[in-house]
């Protein structure tokens, strides 16, 4: 199964919760240093899932929005005609920022999860945790209640969502199968 075809089914298909985005942090090397960039994600356009607001807005910033998406989209999809969007949810402009971010190993909650090799849930966004981390606090901001991280032999996976989700073996175990078997095939070519 393609990366994103498993990304759009985690999202999707889940019959526990109802998740927003997911995103694959690769592991690679920069100037010697080993670090977690966007490698591929998915942003679910449910309308439960992203709380779109009743009263559109058109003010300055939804402007500013329309267009870094409009230039992202040319950046990513150059091939692709793009479909002008009227509004930008907070959660979408945060699923967008990500593209941009970056993680050492043990810096944020991707880097965290992969320099100990566990997962990281937090299922509320606004309870205080033990360690700090910028990417969070824009999560919240967004209306991001639920974020998980379950390290992978090459990266991370990252799940959000917009609802408070308490920790579930049996979703960290379909990520861990998924990504599995996509490493094993990886190995085998």
């Amino acid at each position: 199964m393609a990366l994103q075809h498993k990304l759009t089914f985690l999202v999707d298909n889940s019959s526990l919760c109802c998740w927003t985005y997911a995103i694959v942090w690769q592991l690679s090397s920069a100037d010697g240093q080993m670090i977690l960039s966007w490698g591929d994600g998915y942003f679910s356009t449910n309308e439960n899932s992203t709380q779109r607001n009743e009263a559109k807005q058109f003010d300055a910033d939804q402007i500013l929005r329309r267009k870094v998406l409009r230039e992202l989209h040319d950046l990513c999809h150059p091939e692709e005609d793009y479909r002008e969007v009227d509004h930008v949810t907070d959660q979408e402009w945060f699923y967008l920022l990500s593209m941009s971010w970056n993680f050492a190993c043990g810096e944020g909650i991707p880097g965290r999860a992969f320099q100990f090799g566990q997962h990281i849930w937090i299922c509320d966004t606004v309870k205080p945790i033990n360690f700090q981390c910028a990417r969070l606090e824009l999560a919240k901001s967004a209306g991001i209640q639920t974020i998980v991280c379950v390290p992978t032999r090459n990266g991370v996976v990252e799940l959000g969502s917009t609802e408070i989700v308490n920790e579930c073996s049996r979703t960290l175990q379909d990520i861990r199968r998924y990504f599995e078997e996509e490493q094993q095939q990886q190995q085998s070519q």
